[in-house]
């Protein structure tokens, strides 16, 4: 485990952390390759992101997970959470009565397995994700199911972040442009962004299948109220 990136580095611990009931900090600091001061840096970073990480006093004192935190033995990284939040996002949007039944409870425990810090982020997750009629059989047959964005965008959009991204328009037309994408939109299969256009200093809508990452700024932007996108959403016939 040595040489972890780290970020793969925090992951791995917390991992550790919730496999067994304490560790000491020399043997968590044998398994992840590092030194103590790395060890506890990193253990800080992680109490500081709100996970409650406990620690006995005393010479061969154990570092823990507080027993009540988690999803049990389940082990998800944010990340994936994020993803199956995203998905229940989209199936809470669907009028489908069969798979309503334990969603609620299912996106509590979810987010009770995040640090308490990033769970208003989540929270407000459901409200910036919008579903609407099935795409047409002519948006249909130029969609392209493998042009997809990844990982790159949904951490931008999740955390807020400014994207450079190159945009393939209908016509054929190529440009780069500097966006902050507030809302996503499901025209069933067929996603699209609603963001703020640095480029044209309005809102704009791009499918994400006609879009490639460039690059991911660290620069925070304030979402949009939701009404700034109504005539977009009229386009589609659709109501927030």
């Amino acid at each position: 485990m040595i040489n972890l990136h780290p970020s793969d580095r925090l992951q791995q611990l917390l991992v550790l952390l919730r496999t067994k009931e304490s560790f000491t900090a020399q043997r968590l600091a044998e398994e992840l390759g590092v030194s103590l001061r790395t060890l506890m840096r990193d253990v800080a970073r992680l109490r500081e992101q709100g996970y409650p990480i406990e620690s006995d006093t005393g010479r061969g004192g154990g570092l823990r997970l507080h027993k009540r935190f988690g999803i049990g033995r389940i082990n998800l990284k944010p990340s994936e959470i994020l993803d199956l939040l995203l998905a229940l996002s989209v199936m809470e949007k669907l009028p489908s009565p069969l798979l309503l039944t334990q969603l609620s409870s299912v996106k509590h425990k979810l987010l009770a397995a995040l640090p308490e810090a990033a769970r208003p982020q989540l929270s407000q997750l459901r409200r910036r994700i919008w579903v609407g009629n099935p795409a047409s059989d002519t948006v249909q047959q130029t969609y392209q199911a493998d042009n997809a964005p990844g990982r790159e965008f949904l951490e931008a959009f999740f955390n807020q972040n400014l994207l450079s991204i190159r945009y393939q328009r209908e016509d054929g037309e190529i440009s780069e442009r500097s966006i902050e994408p507030h809302y996503l939109f499901l025209n069933w299969p067929v996603w699209y962004v609603f963001a703020w256009d640095h480029l044209r200093l309005d809102t704009r809508i791009f499918r994400l299948d006609r879009m490639a990452v460039l690059a991911a700024s660290r620069e925070h932007f304030n979402l949009r109220p939701e009404t700034d996108f109504c005539d977009w959403l009229q386009r589609f016939g659709q109501g927030i």
